[in-house]
Formats: structure tokens, C-alpha cells, sequence
């Protein structure tokens, strides 16, 4: 048995289970989805599905600029897939509260 610690790999892992707890405890919404997956309220497989759509190379170079520009203003992770997500969820609600009758 190799009794041999590797000091700088535990230094470089306590670094990131850091840097990842202030990820999560920054963002409550976060935070809650953290601790249904960790007690096994939430499975995130069963919670998403792949949607592909073709766009043009020029809005998808678009949409990554704005999440970078997203994601330095407001100090958090911004992914092209998040924003589109947000922005696709918020249109949704827009429509149904134009739409009142729409369910």
C-alpha cells in the first residue's frame, strides 16, 4: 500500500471544491437544485432533452458574445445552451401572459 500523499494534487482539489462551493452557495437557485440532486429528489436526466437547431454561424457566434459579456457583468458561469434556455423560457412566458387563455 502506497502510503505517498500528493500534496500538490490535495492542494489543486481543496482549491476547486472551494471554488465550487462559492459557485453554489452564490446562487440559491443553485443551492436548491444542488441538494435535491444530492438526496435524490432530482434526477437532472430525466429533467432535459437534446433540441438541435440549425442558426447561422454569425447568431451563434452572436449569442456567445453575449454570454461571455453575461457571464463577466454578473460574475457567474454563462453557457450559449443557458442563455438560449433563459431566453426561450422567458418568450414562453411573455406569450402565455399575452395570451392569457394559452396554457
Amino acid at each position: 500500500m502506497n502510503k505517498v500523499i500528493d500534496l500538490e494534487q490535495e492542494r489543486e482539489l481543496n482549491a476547486l471544491t472551494h471554488k465550487l462551493g462559492r459557485i453554489i452557495s452564490s446562487n440559491p437557485e443553485c443551492i436548491e437544485r444542488t441538494v435535491a440532486v444530492l438526496s435524490g429528489d432530482l434526477d437532472m436526466k430525466q429533467e432535459t432533452c437534446l433540441l438541435s437547431v440549425r442558426v447561422t454561424k454569425a447568431l451563434a457566434n452572436q449569442i456567445d458574445e453575449i454570454a461571455r459579456e453575461v457571464a463577466f457583468r454578473e460574475q457567474r458561469k454563462v453557457t450559449r445552451s443557458s442563455l438560449v434556455t433563459d431566453w426561450l423560457e422567458r418568450m414562453i412566458r411573455e406569450q402565455r401572459h399575452d395570451r392569457p387563455d394559452a396554457t
